[in-house]
């Protein structure tokens, strides 16, 4: 057995190294809290980094360390049960399925054994799978031009039957068959879907411990990491050559992660997944053959059994009755025989392939449980089968969901992960069946779940990759990647007219936000928004000089359950406004980006193109009066916050210091409320033009592109300079000052991505530092209250 080694970390530090930098990058690199690792620096310690080791790995990683200026030792590891068990190859006695017996039709599962045969035996399947194709064109092709050259067609047809007619008759009949197996063998094309929605590129610059991960992953089976990284809705990883042709010379490969895949496992499940699949990448495994062979498969497949635009044309003609049904009956028996000869190819092609790519998937397979361990591997295999499952069944209904009740998911990855943990256990076996029972008809080469897990009969092993922390934990823009998958599944595969005002998002209750729409409530009986001009500050300081008794805060008391019964009219008159208003400019930005068809509407005249300006010009004074009234109606709450909080700094002057801090950062933001609200349209309005983007480029979507963001740069200069000295107002964070807390995470640059996302970031962080204070000062109020 191999020996292993464990990295240990004395809490020595390189000499001239400054210990916060090292306790932050340590942290980082070891997804721990800061507090925990500064604690072990500057005094003899023993933590144990990491076990399990080999000894290059080992070397490796105290070299990673080192350069983060920490000293580590490399020290070799007692065998223990858990990594005998880890690394131990015979089959346990207990297995991860039930018997066998329950599927007769289950084909032994038997890759190829010898390692020096596998090189020749993946050349020879290739070779062979380019040559039935090829062969099967040639015949096509001598047989047609046999009948169509006059020279050729007198010779062997009539001279082999005697009869000039009944020889041109069984030409034509060659012909027919021959003109119809080539069209099966290209049938292929028909389809071919070229994607209009290509997911999210994923680049290290944007996702550093992604890439990192994917590099640690790759680096752990030898395999050079992909060229490109894209991030997909549809829960799958794939992982082909980039650009076809040229990038299978170029040996540049491209992954397709799933993010439902992701937000369904933890990083030592996505380690085993990442690895299983990027496997047969190794150079030993002659990757381009293998390509070829699984690329050349999947043509005859999809030839066979791929409905297309055809098929689907001619059933609906026989639905129709517009084709008889004994003509439907022999076309149907003729196609069959044009079948024939791909099935030979198909099963010739398998006979030779399957050995060799069957090696692949068992190798591939045991380096997967050795890193996720039995249980992670049937977990993440079991959850793929079930978000397949929840993608196929409930996405589809979306679309009616919007007509009829005209509510969708604000975010469509979770709830799909929520939904396949809501099926019960029976349902993964069934689909497993159902997997088994596809492959056995169609006769396809690749295993299915069922046979590779009885092939393997692992029970026990625990995992090589230890972490177990969720594997969206690895996204430091999961939320933004969500959100923005979500919105273009909705534009580009639904075609549903929606914006992100319309996705409603769901508020965990005992979540900050929970907090304070209670707080909100009970405080301003519903009508605060964010960003309103409460006015606190001034009233606060001209009472401090002046004094404030018990029946100003009793008067405006009576103010505010005077007022209660309008609260909601009010409210709801403001809600109606601003969907109105969104709906508007919406609209509006889409027929001058040229954008109609895509949004489901008619090209529109000069006129009516007016009148939906005027319509957008009428909203938006429509919700500047109902922002008005709701900005009258909380003055009595404002006033009675304010007597409250006067009464506690008097009482209590160590508290009158905080409430003018507090107070202060409050107004800062108050006066750039217009800005914000503004800044908030503008990027919805952007967020709208940049899902459309990404897979209808124009000259008129990029020029309104280009001047939705240079609006919210203006805007996002003027609120900066605003709050450009503003102190971060709490104690609890690395921040100084306000804006590197609100723009922590965004991209710099001028390219409008970057500009949405600081302007995302300014709208999601402000409201929860305005929130926090709101607390504090609720908080102090109630003690004045007392």
């Amino acid at each position: 057995m191999q020996q292993l080694y464990q990295l240990v970390f004395t809490g020595q530090l390189l000499k001239g190294r400054d210990p916060v930098q090292v306790a932050q990058g340590l942290a980082q690199r070891l997804r721990l809290p800061q507090q925990e690792v500064a604690s072990w620096l500057g005094q003899p310690c023993r933590k144990v980094l990491a076990t399990s080791l080999s000894m290059e790995q080992a070397k490796q990683l105290r070299m990673q360390l080192a350069s983060l200026g920490a000293v580590t030792v490399v020290e070799a590891q007692t065998p223990s049960h858990d990594t005998v068990t880890q690394h131990r190859t015979e089959p346990a006695s207990s297995s991860m399925l039930p018997p066998r017996h329950g599927w007769p039709w289950l084909r032994r599962f038997s890759p190829l054994h010898s390692r020096w045969l596998f090189a020749p035996a993946m050349l020879l399947a290739a070779a062979v799978s380019l040559l039935v194709v090829l062969v099967h064109l040639g015949l096509i092709l001598s047989l047609t031009f046999a009948v169509l050259l006059p020279s050729a067609s007198t010779s062997w047809a009539g001279n082999m039957l005697g009869n000039p007619l009944l020889g041109m008759l069984v030409q034509l009949v060659v012909f027919t068959i021959s003109l119809l197996g080539l069209l099966l063998l290209l049938k292929p094309l028909l389809s071919i879907r070229w994607p209009r929605y290509r997911g999210v590129l994923l680049n290290a610059r944007r996702e550093p411990d992604l890439h990192a991960f994917i590099d640690d992953i790759c680096e752990r089976i030898h395999v050079p990491p992909p060229a490109v990284i894209y991030l997909e809705y549809q829960p799958q990883l794939a992982v082909h050559y980039h650009y076809g042709p040229i990038g299978w010379f170029r040996q540049r490969s491209v992954m397709r992660l799933g993010m439902p895949l992701v937000a369904g496992m933890d990083c030592s499940q996505l380690a085993g997944v990442l690895a299983g699949c990027l496997n047969r990448f190794q150079g030993r495994y002659l990757p381009r053959a293998n390509s070829l062979v699984l690329a050349l498969q999947s043509w005859l497949q999809t030839a066979l059994h791929q409905p297309d635009l055809i098929d689907q044309k001619l059933d609906q003609w026989h639905r129709d009755g517009r084709m008889g049904e004994g003509f439907y009956r022999q076309f149907t028996r003729f196609v069959a025989v044009a079948h024939g000869p791909l099935w030979l190819w198909l099963w010739l092609s398998q006979l030779f392939a399957c050995k060799p790519i069957h090696r692949i998937m068992a190798d591939a397979d045991r380096l997967a449980l050795s890193l996720s361990g039995s249980e992670g591997f049937l977990r993440q295999t079991e959850q793929s089968l079930l978000l397949q499952y929840s993608n196929e069944e409930w996405m589809p209904g979306l679309e009616q969901q919007w007509i009829e009740q005209q509510i969708l998911p604000a975010d469509l990855i979770q709830d799909m992960v929520l939904r396949s943990r809501q099926y019960p256990s029976s349902t993964v076996q069934k689909l497993r069946t159902q997997q088994t029972e596809t492959r056995r008809i169609r006769a396809m080469l690749l295993p299915d779940d069922l046979q590779r897990l009885e092939w393997l009969n692992a029970g026990g092993l625990s995992p090589g990759y230890h972490c177990r922390s969720p594997a969206i934990s690895l996204f430091s823009n999961y939320a933004r990647l969500s959100a923005a998958m979500t919105l273009r599944y909705y534009h580009h595969r639904l075609h549903l007219p929606v914006s992100r005002y319309h996705l409603r998002q769901m508020i965990a209750e005992r979540s900050l936000e929970g907090e304070l729409e209670r707080l909100y409530q009970a405080q301003f009986a519903g009508l605060y928004l964010d960003y309103p001009p409460l006015g606190l500050k001034p009233m606060v300081s001209a009472w401090l000089q002046k004094g404030v008794n018990a029946e100003l805060w009793q008067e405006a008391d009576r103010h505010c359950r005077a007022g209660e019964g309008a609260a909601q009219a009010i409210m709801q008159a403001w809600q109606d406004s601003k969907g109105l208003m969104i709906n508007a400019q919406t609209r509006e930005e889409i027929h001058l980006a040229g954008l109609w068809r895509a949004w489901g509407e008619g090209r529109l005249s000069r006129t009516e193109l007016e009148s939906v300006h005027q319509w957008a010009r009428e909203a938006e004074v429509k919700h500047e009066k109902s922002l008005k009234s709701q900005h009258k109606a909380l003055q009595p709450y404002a006033q009675r916050m304010a007597a409250a909080l006067v009464h506690a700094s008097l009482h209590q002057p160590e508290a009158e210091q905080e409430v003018l801090t507090l107070l202060d950062i409050l107004s800062r933001i108050e006066r750039v409320a217009e800005a914000l609200r503004e800044l908030s349209t503008q990027a919805l309005l952007l967020e709208v033009l940049l899902s459309f983007g990404s897979v209808t480029p124009s000259s008129r979507l990029q020029s309104r592109i280009e001047q939705r963001s240079s609006d919210i740069e203006r805007l996002l200069t003027s609120i900066g300079l605003s709050l450009k000295h503003a102190k971060y107002p709490f104690h609890d964070s690395r921040y100084r000052h306000l804006m590197a807390y609100l723009l922590e995470e965004a991209l710099e640059g001028k390219k409008p991505l970057a500009t949405l996302e600081r302007a995302q970031d300014m709208l999601t962080r402000l409201p929860r530092v305005q929130g926090r204070v709101m607390l504090r000062l609720a908080e102090l109020a109630k003690r004045g209250e007392r």
